[in-house]
């Protein structure tokens, strides 16, 4: 059994591959294909990162929103557009893996 830490640094490491690959994917179904996926445990360590990462990742967004209001307007619009593009990356990277998982899932009950 891994500890939290562990699973962190694990699920962390499968998002970071997983947002380099959504840079290249042409479709969520290929995406899903490429995934590091390795098993429930992997799957559940992508989850909770994606999950803590999209959290941060909106209030950046929300925080940049409010900007564009002050002096820095321009920069603020620009760095927003930039955190929603990585965003939708996030969600591509969301539905690859409930893709997989749910492959996963088939391929298990016709096995059994």
């Amino acid at each position: 059994m891994t500890s939290t830490a562990e699973t962190s640094a694990i699920g962390a490491e499968i998002l970071k591959a997983a947002i380099e690959l959504a840079r290249r994917a042409r479709s969520v179904e290929a995406l899903a294909e490429g995934l590091p996926l390795d098993g429930r445990d992997a799957y559940l360590a992508l989850v909770a990162e994606w999950r803590a990462r999209y959290a941060e990742l909106s209030g950046s967004i929300r925080a940049e929103k409010r900007r564009r209001k002050g002096p820095e307007a321009g920069w603020a619009q620009s760095r927003r557009e930039s955190l929603r593009v990585e965003a939708r990356r996030m969600m591509a990277v969301r539905a690859a893996s409930r893709l997989r998982a749910s492959a996963s899932r088939a391929k298990a009950a016709e096995a059994a």
